[in-house]
């Protein structure tokens, strides 16, 4: 005879099976509302607006797309950068290498002929690579923001700036 704590031992209590289920439940609950929504959207002028806010806001698009491409793609900018600074097998960086002698397996430079080589060191510069474009996202909003609260205040005051502020 067979119980849930051996089937499952996560599981061992059927309240817990209850409860698992009630949640699947409801996220199917969500995730066909999502569908039914995304259905009923009207996409026949969504590209025109998309391309009329590119237009309006380039020095805001480019570098949100730049992000986003770093971000989902990090190889495409980290796969050549290593290389192209003399982290590869032939670099001057390797030639370095072979007049100092062995190389610590967890330095920088390590990590860097690594990722120059598509080794174990690429995950890492992909790691920094995506972290950056998130910083560089971060402060694309705060900037945003900060222009918001100025124009906000001058309104506010009048169009007078404040003194000894911007």
């Amino acid at each position: 005879m067979t119980s849930l704590a051996m089937l499952s031992p996560g599981y061992g209590h059927a309240r817990d099976w209850i409860d698992y289920f009630r949640w699947t439940q409801k996220g199917i609950e969500q995730l066909t509302l999502a569908k039914n929504l995304a259905v009923k959207f009207d996409y026949s002028h969504l590209l025109c607006k998309v391309r009329d806010e590119i237009k309006a806001h380039l020095y805001r698009t480019a570098p949100r797309v730049t992000n986003g491409i770093v971000f989902l793609a990090p190889g495409l900018v980290t796969g050549p950068t290593p290389w192209s600074m003399g982290f590869c097998s032939a670099g001057p960086v390797a030639a370095y290498q072979a007049t100092v002698g062995n190389i610590p397996a967890s330095s920088l430079f390590a990590y860097l002929e690594s990722a120059g080589a598509a080794g174990y060191g690429a995950a890492g510069v992909n790691a920094v690579a995506r972290a950056s474009a998130i910083l560089s996202e971060a402060i694309l909003l705060s900037a945003r923001q900060e222009k918001a609260v100025r124009k906000e205040m001058e309104g506010s005051l009048g169009g007078v700036k404040p003194e000894g502020a911007w």
